[in-house]
């Protein structure tokens, strides 16, 4: 567990370094899901109040909670795993005794 620990204290410290990259990425995925939700809820209203079963209040629910899982998910995150298995390097990762997916979920946390 304090491995787990170290590395999500040494992932936050890497991450506080680009502040501004921070709020710049949480800026624009608010004006992400207000363009998105704001197609959806005009086009609920101009159905007549339904769309597929959603509501208006129930349409910007599905916005806002699928922005909020981007980051989380990693959806648009960086091709680090997969650069690791083409150049080899994950048989380092597989032999230490850190879980590898322990270990990317406490540098996510961070």
């Amino acid at each position: 567990m304090h491995a787990y620990w170290e590395l999500a204290k040494s992932s936050f410290r890497r991450h506080s370094t680009y502040r501004i990259a921070a709020l710049s990425g949480a800026f624009t995925n608010s004006v992400f899901g207000l363009i998105r939700a704001s197609l959806l809820l005009s086009a609920i209203t101009t159905a007549g109040g339904r769309i597929g079963g959603y509501t208006a209040v129930e349409g910007a629910t599905y916005v806002w909670l699928g922005q909020a899982l981007l980051a989380p998910l990693g959806l648009f995150g960086s091709a680090e795993l997969a650069n690791r298995v083409k150049s080899g390097d994950i048989a380092v990762d597989l032999s230490r005794s850190v879980n590898l997916t322990g270990a990317y979920w406490a540098q996510d946390l961070a």
